[in-house]
């Protein structure tokens, strides 16, 4: 509302405001009928059940992640500022990749490579985000272990032993093992190991089957399940540890979001031609067309996975300071949601695809430091790291300082 200066607003002036905000709410949605209004909901609810599952999954999930570290004696790789700089410089790569795709060999043959190559990989993020729902229904008490290791002469290298002898050291500090050279050590050397439960495998056995039906028939409710899935493993294992490197990743990808979207068609021909579970769908004529409808809205899943990451950051920041605290959490959580219904608002009213992420972004993070500066805890926001708060500064560092 725009006042004259030193002047107050006459009853007119009153009236012309109250009548140019109810003409614009008119016009936003002259034509939207309950189709529309069911679709937008589901794109809302399907946009926070990801971010409160992942959010809470990431608590236990970062626990276990330094804990295992610690045990292996290992190095955490966490997201660091410099990555956070070259991730709108990756993203742009890729998206223009498969803007070049569409346009020289056409939108088909790209969905058929990318697709599968997708669903490739989704089906493990899937079975991991479905596996809590299956342990209600099947024994989950018991825990199976996959585990590929190599034995033989001289495989490790001197990384390896310095690691594998400081764990002896630790588990095991009784044991007079005699030394022995180098031509007669057997050693172990472990590539790879996996636990899982019944649940898992039920789950396992659900994703191989939705992404079969998704394959041949593309359907958008098996679209949004592969989503839903990819969406609640984005939050809970995408690593970022610190406050500041997450506002600098939504600052640079608030600016990606406005280029590609408002100043050229390379967003938009992607999402519309790129036909793969990299998005949540529901249709415009539900009340009509039924699951049959072709008419479909859509919302990218970085539009749920990057701001969820941040408020699952946040609940941990809460959790790090006191048990039962969720006040950052759910602020930031209130205002991404005020953002979607803003982004949804001025779409129907321009008649036009939105970047979301230009109205989430300063949800997201004017919300905490606003929070922060009132409470008087900017530099805590600020300072603090899921390294500092589970790890251990000796065994556990980032990407950077390896």
């Amino acid at each position: 509302l725009v006042c004259r200066s030193s002047e107050k607003m006459s009853s007119g002036d009153v009236d012309g405001v109250v009548e140019t905000v109810n003409k614009t709410v008119v016009d936003a949605f002259a034509h939207y009928d309950e189709g529309a209004m069911m679709a937008d909901a589901a794109l809302f609810i399907m946009a926070v059940i990801p971010i409160i599952v992942g959010s809470w999954k990431s608590i236990e999930s970062m626990k276990a992640l330094f804990a295992e570290a610690k045990k292996k004696n290992e190095k955490v790789e966490l997201m660091t500022s410099s990555d956070a700089l070259a991730f709108p410089l990756y993203a742009s790569v890729t998206l223009l990749g498969l803007y070049g795709l569409i346009k020289m060999i056409g939108p088909e043959y790209t969905t058929m490579l990318l697709t599968s190559y997708i669903i490739l990989i989704g089906v493990g993020s899937v079975t991991i985000a479905y596996a809590p729902v299956f342990a209600f229904f099947v024994n989950s008490n018991g825990t199976y272990t996959l585990r590929l290791s190599e034995e033989g002469k001289n495989i490790l290298s001197k990384d390896d032993k310095k690691k594998q002898e400081e764990t002896k050291k630790k588990e095991d500090a009784d044991a007079d093992v005699e030394e022995k050279g180098d031509d007669s050590e057997v050693e172990s050397k472990e590539h790879f190991e996996l636990q899982f439960t019944n649940a898992h495998l039920v789950s396992l056995v659900f994703s191989i089957f939705l992404a079969a039906v998704y394959l041949i028939s593309k359907h958008w409710v098996a679209n949004n399940l592969f989503g839903l899935g990819f969406a609640i493993a984005g939050v809970q294992f995408l690593p970022l540890s610190e406050f500041k490197v997450a506002a600098i990743l939504l600052s640079l990808l608030f600016f990606y979001d406005i280029f590609w979207v408002f100043y050229t068609d390379v967003m938009v021909t992607v999402a519309k031609n790129f036909d793969a579970p990299i998005k949540v769908t529901f249709p415009r004529d539900f009340p009509t067309a039924g699951f049959g409808s072709e008419r479909l809205a859509l919302l990218g899943l970085g539009d749920i996975v990057l701001p969820g990451a941040v408020i699952a950051l946040l609940l941990r920041f809460d959790q790090s300071r006191r048990q039962g605290s969720y006040v950052y959490f759910t602020t930031t959580f209130i205002a991404y949601m005020a953002g979607l219904l803003v982004t949804g608002f001025v779409m129907h009213y321009y008649k036009h695809a939105q970047p979301a992420l230009l109205y989430l972004v300063p949800a997201c993070l004017i919300a905490p430091v606003t929070l922060a500066a009132i409470k008087g805890e900017l530099k805590l926001l600020f300072s603090y790291s899921d390294e500092a708060a589970h790890g251990d500064g000796e065994q556990v560092k980032t990407k950077k300082e390896e």
